[in-house]
């Protein structure tokens, strides 16, 4: 799942994560309020409010799915597939490699 996710410099995930906004975050913040104000509101809701509603659910939808077309679009064209990428973020921490600062050192490789 790493190798999958991790491919790509990272896309892939930048990617599933803005999948992700995209649905959650537009449907919570935007016109979700709206629709739970309309089917839970006791009192009658005077039609020019009903519309701003309406409005707000239909703006809501429409940059919704805007965000998930261009989320998955993005998600395809940065995905290499199932295994088939190489995990391109470069590593953090490898005490046995020259390159790496804490070889650098002088630290021996047996010290904690």
């Amino acid at each position: 799942l790493a190798q999958m996710l991790l491919a790509g410099e990272g896309d892939t995930l930048l990617a599933l994560q803005s999948l992700i906004g995209a649905v959650g975050m537009i449907a919570f913040t935007y016109f979700l309020p709206y629709v739970f104000y309309v089917l839970l509101t006791p009192a009658r809701i005077p039609p020019l409010y009903l519309g701003w509603c309406v409005l707000n659910v239909v703006i809501g939808f429409v940059v919704m799915a805007l965000g998930l077309v261009s989320s998955v679009q993005e998600l395809l064209e940065s995905s290499a597939g199932i295994f088939a990428g190489s995990c391109e973020i470069p590593y953090a921490y490898a005490p046995r490699d020259p390159e790496d600062p804490c070889a650098l050192s002088g630290l021996p490789l047996g010290a904690q």
